[in-house]
């Protein structure tokens, strides 16, 4: 009975153990592991963008062939002179001016992102002037689709529709040209502006943050909040684990340190069950009391038995703390040898001798002792007196 205080005893303070360390190493190995990472991360992230704006290799845009000789415009039909006058003023300010302007804005984007290179610019400044471009482009993109149909529907309805097809035909060749670069311009600049978007979450986002500070305080209130499993906690360090190793900084240093982390908090569940299993123990086996009288000896020694079994199973369940550089002074095989000793000095199959010599390690010690002195008391007081009447004797007759 005393040896199964005893191990609940040892349990408890195995327990408060494997916690401290949990407690200690926790905070330290998990927000130290994510730190790095986040700090690797941001690095490769930002040189991940100095690397695109570095590589950016786009050609200016220019208007070549976009003018029209208006000599040679208004001759194409001279009886049609008034109208080629007006169409040809039509096209220069509906036409060939948008097309300019955009051929501007194509080049002012150019030289704004090459004027990046020189530059040390912040990533949100990068993230609010690529959302700027792509609305510009997207604009450009659309200004110039509406006057490559346009062209195409209005010069159809002039009788002399067929002189003046190449002109028309010329424009929405570099009206397609341009709308192609700014496409490609556009890939471009999505792409640079993802890398500025990664760079502000991975500053800004406090996601894995929160995430950790609620893994340690559930860990803190393991075995207080019944509702917190271990094996959850294990998954969260898990998939936070997995998210740090994504980065190169992560080491094999880490995968250690993070692993003796799962295996305490595996202990510490050990330590848990253990302490349920003992109380429940304690209550149902130990505090028991038997009525001998009516109570059958066969079973009585089985289940006794069955006991010292069980709390043998106990003593081996304990956390083991050897692969968390800790020691305990409690010897387990000791006390696993000591117990089957009792089970069999008090359960076994004995001869008499054994059976008496147990009396003078158990209960009735005393009683033993003092049997055994009355016994030498009157086999050795019976020889002294023989031996003292046969030396008297001997010497009367001298």
């Amino acid at each position: 009975m005393n040896e199964v205080y005893k191990l609940r005893e040892e349990n408890e303070y195995r327990g408060e153990v494997i916690s401290s360390y949990i407690n200690e190493i926790a905070k330290e190995k998990l927000l130290r592991l994510i730190d790095n990472s986040k700090i690797q991360e941001r690095k490769e992230l930002n040189d991940n963008l100095t690397k695109n704006i570095q590589a950016f290799n786009y050609e200016m845009q220019n208007s070549n062939g976009i003018d029209i000789n208006e000599e040679e415009f208004l001759n194409i039909s001279p009886r049609n002179r008034k109208d080629l006058e007006l169409l040809y003023a039509n096209y220069n300010s509906t036409y060939k001016a948008p097309f300019l302007d955009n051929v501007t804005l194509y080049n002012d984007i150019v030289n704004v992102i090459n004027g990046w290179k020189n530059m040390d610019i912040d990533y949100t400044d990068i993230m609010n002037m690529t959302d700027k471009m792509i609305s510009q482009i997207d604009s450009a993109c659309s200004n110039l689709s509406d006057l490559r149909e346009t062209i195409d529907n209005d010069w159809k309805t002039y009788s002399f529709v067929n002189d003046i097809s190449t002109y028309r035909g010329t424009f929405k060749i570099k009206a397609n040209s341009l709308i192609e670069e700014f496409d490609k311009l556009k890939t471009y600049i999505i792409k640079l502006r993802e890398d500025a978007v990664n760079l502000d979450i991975n500053e800004n986002n406090d996601a894995t943050s929160t995430e950790l500070d609620q893994l340690l305080s559930q860990i803190y209130l393991l075995g207080i909040d019944k509702d917190i499993k271990v094996e959850n906690l294990v998954e969260t360090i898990n998939d936070l684990v997995i998210k740090a190793s994504n980065s190169s900084s992560f080491k094999s240093e880490d995968v250690k340190e993070i692993t003796m982390l799962k295996d305490a908090l595996m202990k510490y569940y050990d330590y848990l069950a253990l302490e349920n299993e003992l109380d429940t123990f304690i209550n149902d086996r130990v505090k028991k009391v038997y009525n001998i009288e009516n109570y059958d000896a066969t079973n009585w020694e089985k289940e006794r038995n069955d006991d010292f079994n069980t709390f043998y199973t106990y003593i081996k369940s304990l956390p083991d703390l050897s692969k968390l550089n800790m020691n305990t002074e409690y010897d387990s095989v000791l006390v696993i040898e000591e117990a089957s000793v009792l089970q069999r000095n008090l359960l076994g199959k004995l001869t008499d001798f054994e059976k008496a010599f147990n009396y003078f390690k158990y209960k009735f010690s005393i009683m033993a002792y003092f049997s055994a002195f009355i016994a030498a008391f009157f086999d050795l007081g019976a020889f002294f007196t023989g031996c003292f009447l046969y030396v008297a004797e001997y010497l009367k007759k001298e």
